[in-house]
C-alpha cells in the first residue's frame, strides 16, 4: 500500500509540472477531442482569441477559430497524419482578422481508444515580409559569424549550369577578392597536383551516384600561401538532385599542430630507441608495455617477444618477488624513484647485472598508471669487479702462503739437517737400531712435509721451473704411463690430439705434475666407477673472449689448450670459485690436502698460462689449461743462476778454499749448514746478518 501510495503522489506531481508547463508557454496550445470540442487551452491561446478560459471549455475549435473546414469534411484526426502546417484567418472578438499557421499532433496514450485520444493544436501568427526579412538578415549574419570562427566556408554548385556560388569566408580561404567569380574549374585550380584529381573523380562520382565525400587536401591560396582544408561535400536530394552544396575547413593550423606533434614524436622515438641506456614501461601489473631496443640487446630478444611479458622473467631475475615488491612500492605511492640491482640470466643463459631505476608515471590520455624503468648493463662491470677481487684475493692467500712455506721451510731444515746428522753420527754408530728407526722416521715425515711446502711455494709462484721448448703430447702421452696404475680399469682414459700442434715453452716435470693432479681429481670423482677420463689437446682459438677461473684476467694470444674431463657429478656453482684457495677441499679428513688445484694455479701461472674451469651438475667437470705458443726464435732453456754465475764469475766458480762464509737470516738454518759443512771438513764462518758478513770479508778478503 504504501509504495502505490507514493507512485500516485508522483503521478500527481508529474501532472502538475505538466499543468503549469502547458498553461506558461508562450504559443498557443489547446487540446481537442476527435470531434473538435476544446478540452483545455492555455493562456497564450486565450490571449490570442481574446477570450477567457472558462469560456472556451467545450467549445467546438471550428466555430470559435473559424477554421475553413468548419463543415466537418475533413476530421482533425486525419490533419494530425499529414505532417504539415496549415494557414488561414483566424476570426476574433476584433474586426480585423489574423493570418495564423495551425499544427496539429496526435497525443499518444495507450490507456485510451484512438477515437478518445486527445489532439494537440498549435497556433502561431503567420510572420509579415518584414519579420521574415529581419530573421533571414538575423540568421545570415549568425550563419557568417559561425563560419568565421569555424573558419569554414559553404559553396554550391547547379550541376546543369556549371554555375557556382560561395560564401564570404570560402573566398577568404583561397584569399580571392569578392569580385572573383567563382566557377568549378576556378576552384580545382587552387588545390595542386594530384590534389585536384583527386577531388574532380569524386565530383564525378557524386554527380553521377551521389556518393558524398569528406577529405583533407591541400591548397594553394590565390595569394601563393599553402594551405589545408577539410572538404565536404553531398549532393541536394530536395531540388531533384541538381545541386551540390558543399563545405570547406581551414585546418591549416591543425595540420601544423598535427606535423609538431609527429615530428616531437619522432624525435622522441629516436632518442627512445636510441639511446644508449634500456627503457622499458611496464604497467601496474608490471607487464611490459614498450620496450626501446637497447634494453632488447641487454636480456637478447626481440621487442615482440617480450612486450606484456612481466618484467622479472624477461630480465631472468634471480629474486623476481623482490622486483616485484618494489614496483608495487612504486605503484601504490611508498616512493617516487627506486634504485636497484637485478642479477639474472638472458634469454641465451648468460649472466645478466643490471642498474634499475624506476620512477612512477601517469599517462594524460588514458590515465593508467605506469612505471618507467631505465637499465644501465653493468654486467661487464660486475665481472671485473668479480675478477679484481679474485686476483687480490689469491695474491693476498699466496703472499701469506708464501711467507708461511718460507718459514716452515727454515722450520723444516733444521729438523730435517739434525735428524740425517743424528743418525749419521750416532745412530748408527753407537748401533741403536731403534733410535736409527725413529730418527728415519723424522726423516721421511719431513720429506713429505717437504713435498707439501713444495706445492705451497708452487702455488705462492715461490717455486722454480726451467722452462725449455716442451712438447706436451710427449708429456701427455708419459702422464697417461704413470696413471695406469692409479686408475682403476673400470674408468677408461680417453685422448683426443690434434697433430702437428706448435711446441710451448714448460717444464716437463711440473706438467706432468698438473696432469697427474688432475686425472687424479676426476678419479675421484668418479668414485672409481664405470666412466671416462678424457685428455684433449688443440690450439686454442685467438679471438676467444674466455675468462681465466682463478685469476680472473681475459685470455688471448696464440695459445694450446690442454683439457682434462670427465663424466662425474661435477662441482656444485657455490663452490666453484673456492676451488683454487689453498686447503680447500670437498673430501673426506685424511683424503686429501686441498693444496692439489691451487698448486695447479700456480704452475700454470708461473708458465704464464690460464686455466678455465666448466662444470655441469650430474654431467662432469672439464678443466682447461691454456700455454702460450713457444716463439720460433725462444731460447732452448732459460738459464739457471748457476750457469749464469759460472759464465759471469769463473774464477769464484773455479776456486776451492777450505774456508766458508754462510750467510741466513734463519739461525737454525744458518747453524745447521755450517755444521754439515764442518763434518766436511771446512772451516765455517756463519752469520745471520748480511752488514756483519760483509764487514768480515773486507776485513779477511783472502780467507
Amino acid at each position: 500500500m504504501e509504495q502505490k501510495s507514493s507512485v500516485s503522489a508522483v503521478d500527481k506531481q508529474a501532472i502538475n509540472y505538466f499543468e503549469l508547463m502547458f498553461n506558461q508557454h508562450h504559443e498557443a496550445h489547446a487540446l481537442i477531442d476527435g470531434s473538435g470540442s476544446i478540452v483545455r487551452a492555455n493562456l497564450a491561446f486565450c490571449r490570442l482569441l481574446s477570450v477567457e478560459q472558462d469560456e472556451l471549455l467545450y467549445k467546438n475549435f471550428s466555430l470559435v477559430a473559424g477554421w475553413p473546414a468548419s463543415d466537418g469534411s475533413i476530421s482533425f484526426k486525419a490533419l494530425t497524419k499529414q505532417n504539415k502546417d496549415f494557414f488561414f484567418s483566424l476570426y476574433t472578438s476584433q474586426s480585423t482578422p489574423i493570418e495564423v499557421v495551425a499544427s496539429f499532433y496526435a497525443i499518444q496514450n495507450t490507456n485510451l481508444d484512438d477515437n478518445e485520444k486527445p489532439i494537440l493544436v498549435c497556433l502561431r501568427k503567420k510572420p509579415t515580409d518584414d519579420v521574415k526579412n529581419t530573421e533571414l538578415r538575423r540568421q545570415q549574419n549568425l550563419l557568417s559569424q559561425l563560419e568565421a570562427i569555424a573558419q569554414i566556408g559553404a559553396w554550391e554548385l547547379d550541376i546543369t549550369s556549371h554555375e557556382m556560388l560561395w560564401s564570404d569566408r570560402t573566398y577568404d580561404i583561397f584569399e580571392v577578392p569578392a569580385t572573383h567569380s567563382p566557377s568549378y574549374r576556378s576552384m580545382l585550380r587552387f588545390f595542386p597536383g594530384e590534389a585536384s584529381d583527386i577531388l574532380e573523380i569524386l565530383f564525378d562520382d557524386l554527380k553521377r551516384w551521389g556518393k558524398g565525400f569528406d577529405l583533407e587536401l591541400p591548397v594553394i591560396t590565390a595569394q601563393g600561401h599553402s594551405k589545408w582544408v577539410r572538404c565536404q561535400s553531398q549532393r541536394d536530394l530536395t531540388e531533384d538532385q541538381v545541386r551540390i552544396h558543399g563545405i570547406l575547413m581551414d585546418i591549416s593550423d591543425k595540420r601544423r599542430s598535427e606535423q609538431a606533434i609527429r615530428e616531437s614524436e619522432g624525435r622522441f622515438r629516436a632518442v627512445y630507441d636510441h639511446a644508449a641506456m634500456g627503457i622499458v614501461v611496464v604497467s601496474n601489473s608490471t607487464n611490459i608495455v614498450s620496450a626501446n631496443i637497447a634494453f632488447c640487446q641487454m636480456v637478447g630478444a626481440e621487442q615482440s617477444e617480450i612486450v606484456v611479458q612481466p618484467i622479472a622473467s624477461v630480465v631472468g631475475a634471480y629474486e623476481p618477488l623482490e622486483l616485484n615488491e618494489c614496483l608495487e612500492k612504486l605503484f601504490s605511492g611508498d616512493e617516487q624513484t627506486i634504485k636497484r640491482e637485478l642479477f639474472g640470466k638472458d634469454r641465451a643463459g648468460l649472466e645478466l647485472c643490471l642498474s634499475m631505476t624506476a620512477s612512477f608515471i601517469t599517462t594524460s590520455q588514458e590515465n593508467k598508471p605506469m612505471a618507467v624503468l631505465l637499465f644501465d648493463n653493468i654486467t661487464q662491470t660486475t665481472q671485473l669487479q668479480r675478477q679484481l677481487q679474485q686476483a687480490q684475493k689469491m695474491e693476498a692467500i699466496g703472499q701469506l702462503t708464501g711467507g708461511i712455506a718460507h718459514d716452515f721451510n727454515n722450520l723444516l731444515a733444521s729438523i730435517m739437517g739434525y735428524a740425517s746428522l743424528a743418525k749419521e753420527k750416532y745412530s748408527e754408530v753407537s748401533g741403536a737400531p731403534k733410535l736409527s728407526g725413529y730418527l728415519q722416521q723424522i726423516i721421511t715425515a719431513s720429506e713429505r712435509a717437504k713435498d707439501l711446502i713444495q706445492k705451497m711455494l708452487a702455488f705462492s709462484r715461490g717455486g722454480e721451473a726451467e722452462l725449455k721448448r716442451c712438447d706436451l703430447v710427449h708429456a701427455i702421452q708419459e702422464a697417461v704411463v704413470l696413471l695406469s696404475s692409479a686408475i682403476p680399469s673400470t674408468i677408461r682414459i680417453e685422448k683426443e690430439i690434434t697433430e702437428g700442434l706448435p711446441l710451448i715453452m714448460a717444464d716437463a716435470t711440473q706438467i706432468n705434475q698438473v696432469l697427474l693432479n688432475l686425472c687424479i681429481n676426476s678419479r675421484d670423482a668418479l668414485d672409481n666407477e664405470k666412466g671416462a677420463i678424457r685428455i684433449g689437446l688443440k690450439q686454442a682459438p685467438e679471438n676467444s673472449e674466455a675468462i681465466c677461473s682463478s685469476c680472473r684476467e681475459p685470455i688471448h694470444g696464440a695459445m694450446l689448450e690442454l683439457s682434462v674431463s670427465d663424466n662425474g657429478d661435477g662441482i656444485p656453482e657455490e663452490i666453484l670459485e673456492k676451488v683454487f684457495d689453498p686447503f680447500f677441499t670437498t673430501k673426506p679428513v685424511g683424503k686429501g690436502s686441498g693444496m692439489g688445484l691451487a698448486m695447479v694455479h700456480g704452475i700454470i701461472h708461473d708458465h704464464f698460462g690460464h686455466l678455465v674451469v666448466e662444470s655441469t651438475p650430474d654431467k662432469g667437470t672439464t678443466f682447461k689449461l691454456f700455454f702460450p705458443v713457444a716463439l720460433s726464435l725462444a731460447n732452448e732453456s732459460v738459464p739457471s743462476v748457476t750457469k749464469v754465475a759460472a759464465e759471469y764469475f769463473p774464477s769464484a766458480m773455479s776456486c776451492r778454499t777450505n774456508r766458508i762464509m754462510v750467510v741466513d737470516d734463519d739461525a737454525a738454518v744458518a747453524e745447521l749448514t755450517s755444521e754439515l759443512l764442518r763434518t766436511q771438513g771446512y772451516d765455517v764462518d756463519s752469520y745471520t746478518s748480511s752488514d756483519d758478513a760483509f764487514a768480515a770479508f773486507k776485513l779477511n778478503t783472502q780467507g
